[in-house]
């Protein structure tokens, strides 16, 4: 049986006391020349839209000042993700755009987080009733293995998963600071350690918070740990299971449903018109999907490791496929198992239950992308415990096999570890890792997508460069774009990056092509990260770059304003750069009606100044008189907008606001 309260068989094999900070040290060795291969690739996929083409990150000299701004202004996430955006200022402040820079200090907050979790797994340990020199031991192991494992290549070397990897190393203070508290609970009859505890618990959790949202989940992961881990006798263990908390249960319930209600009546369960996914089917295919994270932790396997994970099967229905009925039904069966069997079975149960609150929010309702693996990055530590449970078991069933257990647990590490730094090497060349993704995972169209587009940088450095175009490298190209297009019912950026290389390397795009790209535009869902590929494509033909017809720019713009999945935000966009496009090409005119197109909020004051300034270019006061009656007409005026209008009208029109 799996009783992993049993005092262990003392093991004189090894003292690991004595070599503890020595052994650590030499793990965190290991973790960098693991990694470091990796530091050398650049930036990659959404490290453009949040870090590289963020203007927000370029300060130029440190002050608190300029800090605050770079975090009021955080766009990641419902709260912005301050710590980590301010991380990323300070990256370019010191290194500028440089992406080792970036991964080196990934790296540095993997190492802490590494110790982190020798030291939660060490105390949880302890709690339950584990000697010192094993807990030693076993900690010492599992920091091994989490640290070392694969699944992790991808929160350390891509650089905007510092949200994550912050979000993590705080989640694993807060947790050891829960697990501290437990001990001085069960242990002392006095508060000593337990206010310190209790206040660095929540200094931690709201740094996690505003690193990554996820970091809010140790609030339900606490009250999980208090529930297993604190002896019958505490008076806050017999509050939480006796029944004296079963309304405050039921609140936070009631509260959760309402909360989930009155978010999708206010359009928070809105991005699902950008997904080829619904609700239910997100419920349905995440089932699978964790199930599918456990494998990938426990069975390493490179062939099945990617960045994007775009490929994995939607399940449409309950018995479609049918892996979905089996993963709904073990779900359930488990939680139920883990929750009757939590007394008696404390590490096992109470880890399944943490890396299955671990994995509640970015695993469930929200309309988020359905796989990533750096969302393993807390909740691993669930598995890790479960992996405790076993061992203990097996040590105490087998004494005289415990050096055996060691052996094995040392082989495993090495192997995560071989495996890690192969997966890293790949890393360290983008192209590299790409087509190594390609390769592995042939029908993921966003893999495709992005290996075009390291393609297509690779011709326009060597046509700068050496003044001619690779056509080995372009028919690569080519066929990598045709293919993410092929594959993807709502991938925009292979046509936009397809179509801007081609501009710039002198390739013909056939009108059949473009048709289909408008087409798309116009009657297909929308990613939210392909939101900016337009305006790219201004940015490259405002600079001379690209050789883009006016007729294509017109195109785009009314097929993002006919599209019925576009919102309003999106619409403002496309009237912003079509706008912009005619203004720079002197359409004074049509610039000011693109700005003021009734698709798009008529008040807005950004595109209000842009139409005046475009009306002023016309010298035009009839025409400004108009537009001001239209205003006001429209009922869509504000003070702040009467201002505007009143200021423009006298500095223009040389009278009084009319």
């Amino acid at each position: 049986m799996l009783n992993d309260d049993k005092k262990c068989h003392p093991n004189p094999w090894v003292n690991l006391e004595q070599y503890r900070d020595i052994g650590l040290l030499f793990l965190l060795a290991v973790l960098v020349g693991v990694y470091w291969a990796g530091l050398g690739g650049g930036f990659i996929y959404d490290d453009f839209a949040n870090i590289v083409l963020n203007p927000t990150l370029r300060i130029e000299q440190f002050s608190l000042a300029s800090l605050y701004e770079v975090a009021r202004q955080g766009e990641a996430g419902p709260l912005g993700r301050p710590v980590a955006v301010v991380s990323f200022a300070l990256n370019y402040l010191v290194d500028g755009m440089n992406p080792f820079g970036f991964k080196l200090v990934n790296l540095f907050i993997h190492l802490v987080t590494t110790l982190l979790v020798f030291r939660c797994a060490y105390q949880a340990l302890l709690i339950v009733g584990q000697v010192e020199r094993r807990a030693m031991l076993f900690a010492g192991w599992g920091a091994a293995f989490w640290a070392l494992h694969p699944i992790h290549v991808s929160a350390v070397l891509y650089v905007v998963q510092r949200m994550a990897l912050l979000s993590g190393m705080f989640s694993f203070a807060a947790l050891y600071s829960v697990l501290l508290l437990i001990h001085h609970l069960n242990n002392s009859k006095r508060s000593e350690g337990v206010f310190a505890s209790i206040a660095a618990f929540i200094v931690t959790l709201v740094l996690g918070a505003l690193s990554k949202e996820s970091s809010l989940l140790l609030v339900p992961i606490s009250a999980l740990l208090m529930v297993v881990f604190l002896n019958k006798a505490n008076a806050l263990h017999s509050f939480m299971i006796r029944g004296k908390a079963l309304p405050l249960y039921v609140l936070l319930t009631i509260v959760a449903v309402g909360v989930t209600y009155a978010a999708q009546s206010s359009g928070f369960l809105g991005g699902y018109s950008q997904r080829d996914f619904t609700l239910m089917e997100r419920l349905l295919t995440e089932s699978r999907v964790l199930f599918l994270y456990l494998k990938w932790i426990l069975v390493p396997d490179l062939g099945e490791y990617a960045l994007i994970h775009d490929d994995i099967v939607l399940s449409k229905a309950l018995w479609e496929p049918g892996s979905t009925f089996v993963s709904v039904i073990a779900l359930c069966v488990s939680i139920w198992a883990a929750l009757a069997f939590s007394v008696k079975y404390k590490l096992l149960c109470a880890g399944w239950l943490l890396f299955l609150i671990g994995h509640m929010l970015e695993s469930s309702i929200l309309p988020l992308v359905l796989v990533f693996e750096h969302r393993n990055y807390f909740p691993m530590f669930g598995i890790v415990l479960m992996i405790f449970a076993l061992a203990i078991s097996i040590a105490d069933r087998f004494p005289e096999r415990q050096t055996a257990l060691a052996v094995l647990g040392i082989c495993l590490t090495l192997v995560f570890g071989t495996l890690t730094s192969i997966r890293a090497w790949e890393w360290g060349d983008e192209r590299r890792m790409f087509q190594s993704e390609v390769v592995r995972h042939p029908l993921s169209a966003g893999s495709r997508a992005e290996l075009s587009r390291i393609l297509g940088n690779h011709l326009l450095y060597e046509l700068q460069t050496n003044s001619r175009v690779d056509e080995d490298t372009y028919k690569e190209f080519k066929h990598q774009s045709e293919h993410a297009i092929k594959l993807s019912d709502d991938l925009l950026s292979p046509y936009f990056s397809f179509l801007m290389v081609s501009s710039q390397i002198g390739k013909p795009v056939s009108s059949e092509w473009l048709q289909r790209f408008y087409e798309k535009i116009a009657n297909d869902r929308y990613r939210a990260a392909d939101a900016s590929n337009y305006e790219q494509m201004y940015i490259c033909y405002s600079k001379g770059r690209c050789k883009i017809q006016g007729q294509i720019f017109k195109e785009i713009y009314e097929a993002f304003q006919t599209n019925k999945y576009v919102n309003k935000s999106i619409k403002k966009m496309s009237s912003d750069i079509y706008g912009r496009y005619l203004y720079q090409n002197q359409r004074f005119e049509n610039a000011a009606e693109v700005f003021l197109n009734v698709g798009v909020p008529l008040g807005d004051i950004d595109l209000l100044k842009n139409a005046l300034v475009a009306l002023d270019m016309m010298q035009n006061v009839n025409s400004l008189e108009t537009v001001l009656k239209a205003i006001r007409n429209q009922g869509t005026s504000s003070s702040e907008l009467e201002s505007v209008l009143a200021q423009h009208y006298q500095n223009c029109c040389g009278g009084a606001n009319r």
